[in-house]
């Protein structure tokens, strides 16, 4: 089984640094993102020990870093959920991150039927595709269908589609 990898990060917004020092175990971050990959059990980032920077990283709530890394070395088949939450209040209402997920599989493509007729003005078929900004009509032509995988939309948390 490949392992798998799920990476979090995000530009955190600016915050007081504390005075200078080496090695500051201060908490700056801002927006404090939590990265989990479910699955039956909950799996957690890496974090370091600030006050022990040489012992080895343990898994737990990363509240220091602003990139957040899951690994899981031996992965079951099956579905997974990856889950991004916060702590608090987010600095300006939002966080904009990026997901970066290596080792995860997906199904196969479908593969469709095909048309067996020339009276596809006669047969059924998907006249209208729409959701957010796609808004796509295939209507009946030779050939019976639009492949439309690459459209992306984006929806924001809690608001209906």
């Amino acid at each position: 089984m490949t392992p798998i990898n799920v990476t979090l990060s995000w530009t955190d917004p600016a915050a007081t640094p504390p005075a200078a020092s080496l090695n500051p175990t201060t908490a700056m971050l801002i927006n404090d993102l939590d990265l989990r990959v479910i699955k039956g059990t909950t799996y957690y980032p890496w974090i370091l020990n600030p006050s022990s920077p040489a012992t080895a990283a343990t898994t737990g709530d990363n509240f220091r870093d602003n990139v957040e890394k899951v690994g899981i070395l031996t992965p079951a088949a099956g579905y997974y959920t990856i889950r991004v939450s916060h702590k608090g209040s987010l600095s300006g209402g939002q966080q904009a991150y990026a997901l970066i997920v290596n080792g995860m599989k997906t199904t196969p493509a479908p593969t469709y039927c095909a048309v067996r007729t020339n009276l596809w003005a006669s047969y059924e078929h998907i006249n209208k595709v729409a959701m957010g900004s796609i808004n796509n009509q295939t209507g009946r032509s030779p050939g019976g269908y639009g492949d439309y995988t690459g459209l992306v939309n984006q929806f924001i948390k809690g608001t209906t589609q």
